[in-house]
């Protein structure tokens, strides 16, 4: 989904644990950011997003191993209310009611992932392709991952 999103933005993936991760895409190294577009935080929610779409895709379940993913969506769609960049318009968060804020920060999460998972159902064989060669591989450089994708399978 990084890739997809964002080109240029993936730098490894791997399925190999790493503390309470069992596995990740590492980022490519960006310039520091400290303003975000709402398209920008929106495709920050959908990489979120991602595993576990495609976790349902391929296996018709998800797993709690998105857990931690689930929270930084959450978290960045608060991030967009708070901002003003939603339908609520610029907002006080203090003033605005908890349950305001839930619903809201919901639609967000939710209409992102309908367009995640119309995404990924897109690039469905790619998707499925991608997983079995990370099951084989474990690990891939931003090298790997791009021959990979662009077609080249060697």
């Amino acid at each position: 989904m990084s890739e997809l999103v964002e080109p240029g933005s993936v730098a490894s993936v791997t399925i190999v644990p790493r503390g309470k991760s069992l596995g990740y895409m590492r980022k490519s190294p960006g310039n520091d950011k400290y303003l975000y577009t709402r398209e920008e935080l929106e495709k920050q929610i959908m990489i979120a997003l991602a595993g576990a779409v495609a976790e349902e895709l391929k296996y018709e379940n998800r797993s709690t191993g998105a857990k931690g993913d689930f929270a930084s969506a959450w978290d960045t769609a608060k991030e967009i209310i708070a901002s003003g960049l939603s339908s609520l318009g610029v907002i006080n968060m203090e003033d605005v009611p908890d349950k305001l804020v839930y619903d809201e920060s919901k639609r967000i999460v939710r209409e992102l992932e309908d367009k995640t998972r119309d995404i990924l159902n897109a690039n469905k064989d790619l998707l499925y392709i991608m997983a079995e060669r990370t099951r084989e591989e474990e690990f891939f450089t931003r090298e790997r991952f791009i021959d990979f994708i662009s077609g080249k399978k060697a």
